[in-house]
């Protein structure tokens, strides 16, 4: 059975609500994948610049999220008739410093898409995935307008991502450490839904557009008001 893993990035708030989220997915389960492995990936996919780019992606991500506190890095299986329970394994890294302190609005990302091998057209869900890398700096603005990433944003992603299928899938199928896409069928109703159908494919390739997205779950709650009468 696979693996979904959970990379926390920590808001300077320590509030959980105030934690930015990626996940991942991979082959392996519980007694076969190797967390050290997946950890160390993992931790090069932010920290480390790609080959042929000098930018790592984690210094594109605002000082909102913390430099201080570790990020989370969390294992837990997925089991047909199993409901997900505590992660299995978990790891930390701290991320590297930002390129600039000057933060774009906390809901701006910009999404990095992934596909897969699985039989189908690009819109089945067990063919793509995706991660909303941010909050992000000033730096990856263009000088526009309109408003779009700068070119040096949008490679760093790119030139990551790929470097992190390279070092998960290298060029042999198979194996209990791949990064994969994954489709999960349900049944039953809560509190007793539970996987019933799992289906995984090897990522082979991945885009980044040139166009912002948003996150509204990331956003600040208001702390003042200016009135006008």
């Amino acid at each position: 059975m696979p693996t979904t893993v959970q990379v926390r990035l920590p808001g300077l708030s320590g509030l959980p609500e105030d934690v930015f989220i990626n996940t991942l997915h991979f082959s392996g389960s519980a007694a076969t994948l190797d967390p050290a492995r997946v950890l160390a990936a993992i931790v090069n996919l932010y920290n480390t610049p790609p080959p042929g780019n000098t930018n790592n992606m984690g210094k594109f991500i605002s000082a909102v999220v913390s430099r201080s506190e570790p990020v989370q890095v969390r294992f837990y299986g997925v089991e047909v008739g199993s409901p997900s329970g505590a992660p299995y394994a978990e790891g930390t890294f701290i991320l590297g410093a930002p390129v600039s302190n000057t933060p774009l609005p906390e809901e701006v990302a910009l999404v990095s898409s992934f596909a897969s091998t699985a039989v189908g057209l690009a819109t089945v869900p067990n063919k793509r995935g995706r991660n909303f890398v941010g909050p992000l700096v000033n730096t990856g603005l263009s000088t526009g307008p309109p408003s779009r990433p700068a070119t040096v944003l949008t490679a760093s992603i790119v030139a990551s991502y790929k470097e992190f299928r390279a070092e998960m899938n290298g060029s042999s199928p198979g194996g209990p450490d791949k990064w994969v896409t994954m489709s999960v069928q349900y049944s039953g109703a809560p509190p007793n839904r539970v996987p019933s159908v799992i289906t995984t494919a090897n990522v082979v390739h991945g885009w980044v557009d040139n166009a912002w997205d948003t996150q509204r779950r990331r956003g600040i709650a208001p702390d003042a008001r200016t009135t006008w009468t």
